[in-house]
């Protein structure tokens, strides 16, 4: 198993770096169903909070706070400029017509203003409003608890899974049931939107508060750099027990300054995947790792996680799904991902 602690090390290092440059750095960890991309996150993000918040409960002199600005609004737009904004009418028409354009790879995103989410910019591409992002100029509050603020947060590719009911519109919608979980059924259209908005908010230049010492450390940098000029942006996640995607549920706010994103095809050289790490590269600010790992790990891992999932009755049930929908999408993220300098391959045996 990788050393997560070390994998932390890493990022905080480059952080280091890029602090006084960048308001955000991301790393983006892809690997093929059950390479372990989902552990490795939540276990990066949470040393990585784990020590900044004892940094924070360690030391008195210097404390968390969020520099005032009427900027935010601004930056909304700023990060969505790029996006067509539709009126009621135009996004009633466009939505009548959703299910028509599920499996149209080169749909255009769109958004719209919802007054009844605080204003909010909501972009909505191929998936419908299950797919939608959130951008909200609502200022971020501050934790009452010093020691609750996380830095670094996962954002899963899981939930751009396309939906059920959107399955059920494909040409062939039993295969698209069967082969869920493979390119074509997540709403890549949205995802890469997302990335260009998350790219955006890396290059955000941070504003140091006067107070802040001169030669302060990285943890103190950013205590001192939290501003309320950052929108927050909320991301659907997958339910589980729905076996669908869910709007807003994972957000990053002004306290974000490490954007962990996971998945399996986000160095896929084809369709809108292979606009993801392009449109990162271009930040200067990003890390990326490519998880590696035998097929038969592979087969094991995953015919147990369908077991223990429900999906599976048995093993040998969980081997057969595994080959026939898994095993695909693992030969395909080996032999169609990109190969750029600076992905690091890491063995996850």
């Amino acid at each position: 198993m990788l050393d997560t602690k070390a994998l932390a090390d890493k990022v905080l290092r480059f952080l280091a770096e890029k602090v006084d440059t960048n308001y955000r750095i991301a790393v983006i960890i892809v690997g093929p169903p059950g390479s372990g991309k989902t552990t490795i996150s939540e276990c990066v993000c949470n040393e990585i909070n784990n020590r900044f918040q004892q940094h924070l409960r360690n030391q008195q002199s210097y404390q968390p706070r969020l520099q005032g600005s009427t900027e935010t609004s601004k930056e909304v737009e700023r990060l969505c400029e790029d996006i067509p904004l539709l009126n009621s009418q135009e996004r009633r028409k466009v939505e009548s017509e959703c299910m028509k354009n599920v499996e149209n790879l080169d749909y255009i995103p769109h958004r719209f203003i919802d007054d009844d989410k605080e204003h909010s910019s909501v972009v909505v591409g191929r998936g419908g409003l299950p797919n939608s992002i959130r951008i909200s100029s609502k200022k971020t509050l501050v934790p009452v608890e010093k020691g609750n603020i996380n830095i670094a947060q996962i954002v899963p590719m899981d939930g751009f899974h396309l939906s059920r009911d959107h399955l059920d519109q494909f040409r062939n919608p039993a295969e698209a049931h069967v082969r869920r979980g493979s390119p074509p059924t997540f709403d890549s259209n949205n995802y890469l939107q997302l990335s260009k908005i998350l790219a955006k908010s890396c290059t955000i230049k941070p504003r140091f508060s006067e107070d802040l010492n001169a030669g302060s450390g990285l943890f103190d940098k950013i205590s001192g750099s939290f501003s309320e000029q950052i929108p927050s942006i909320y991301v659907p996640g997958f339910d589980h027990a729905l076996k669908d995607p869910s709007t807003d549920q994972h957000c990053l706010t002004a306290f974000t300054r490490i954007i962990v994103l996971e998945g399996l095809y986000l160095l896929l050289n084809e369709e809108n995947w292979k606009g993801v790490y392009p449109v990162f590269k271009e930040t200067d600010a990003v890390l990326v790792w490519r998880l590696d790992l035998g097929i038969e790990q592979l087969e094991e891992r995953v015919a147990k996680r369908h077991v223990a999932s429900g999906l599976a009755p048995n093993l040998a049930a969980g081997v057969d799904r595994f080959r026939v929908n898994d095993l695909i999408n693992a030969i395909k993220i080996k032999e169609q991902s990109l190969d750029a300098e600076g992905i690091d391959v890491l063995s996850t045996a």
